[in-house]
């Protein structure tokens, strides 16, 4: 990996964090509403965005077994958003 593209996904990485702090903070406070619902997603989206990211990086290389276990570990987080979104509605 080149050196810049390193640094822009740290840049990224970093702001999706400060992203992620505020919307979770929100969406405790408006908790319980659809207001609080749709920012607990979106911080649930750019949280496996960036670790989603992070961890296919790693992948490269290793056994199938782990690139198996990386696709299941995504789809249940995946689900279980979807799932918060069933239960509410």
């Amino acid at each position: 990996m080149k050196k810049p593209d390193a640094n822009l996904f740290n840049l990224i990485s970093f702001i999706a964090l400060l992203l992620i702090a505020t919307l979770m903070l929100f969406g405790g406070i408006f908790g319980g509403s659809l207001f609080g619902l749709i920012l607990e997603t979106i911080s649930s989206a750019l949280t496996l965005l960036v670790v989603g990211v992070s961890a296919y990086r790693f992948l490269p290389g290793k056994p199938t077994w782990v690139k198996i276990v990386y696709i299941v570990s995504v789809l249940v987080l995946i689900t279980g958003s979807v799932i918060a979104w069933i239960k509410f509605l």
